[in-house]
């Protein structure tokens, strides 16, 4: 005698609580993407709109620190890197304006640095 043992059903609650958790878990991830993003946005038109002039360097804390051109007095010195990243230092410009190009061009190849570090703020194109 040749018996078989039935094969056992597989629990499909177990299976559906599986598939929801998961697409809860990426709802949560992609709605604090979403917050994030809008966050930076409306910090960026706040900063904008409460600036005079530009170049406008505005710390972590949302304070102006100064306005216009500024250039290190020795010419060695990474600004970018050694000073603006890392003190959080914003830079709010605007792509018309002079002084703001003379201060991007001083910046040199940093200037991409401080790009990809999220604190460069071109007014123009939030205030548009």
């Amino acid at each position: 005698m040749n018996k078989q043992k039935p094969k056992k059903k597989e629990n499909i609650w177990k299976t559906g609580t599986i598939v929801l958790a998961i697409v809860i878990v990426l709802l949560i991830i992609w709605n604090l993407t979403i917050k994030q993003q809008i966050e930076n946005e409306n910090e960026a038109e706040r900063l904008c709109g409460l600036i005079q002039a530009t170049p406008a360097w505005v710390d972590e804390y949302g304070e102006i620190k100064g306005y216009g051109y500024i250039a290190s007095e020795n010419m060695s010195v990474d600004i970018v890197n050694e000073y603006l990243i890392p003190q959080r230092i914003k830079f709010l410009y605007n792509s018309d304006c002079s002084a703001c190009e003379k201060q991007i061009e001083y910046f040199g190849l940093t200037w991409s640095d401080y790009q990809q570090s999220g604190l460069t703020i071109n007014c123009k194109e939030i205030l548009e």
